[in-house]
């Protein structure tokens, strides 16, 4: 499937000020995590104001999975 703005929320603000600590959830069905993390997949992540150190929850992934990472750089990379 091809991303959709609609499935990146944010379920939990950061709480004062400093960079990341939000909490964020994706979910798309039958894609791999691999794509769903590649440069430029999040097309507008940053405009939705996701942050490096905030979490993103991802579900939905092929064969069920769910993973948990953090976005390391301002550009929405995860690891």
């Amino acid at each position: 499937m091809a991303y959709a703005t609609k499935d990146l929320n944010l379920v939990a603000p950061a709480v004062g000020s400093g960079d990341g600590g939000s909490i964020w959830t994706y979910h798309e069905i039958g894609t791999a995590l691999a794509t769903i993390i590649a440069d430029n997949y999040m097309t507008d992540a940053l405009e939705k104001g996701i942050k490096a150190g905030d979490i993103v929850i991802f579900a939905g992934l092929t064969g069920g999975a769910k993973s948990v990472l953090t976005v390391t750089t301002s550009g929405c990379t995860v690891a």
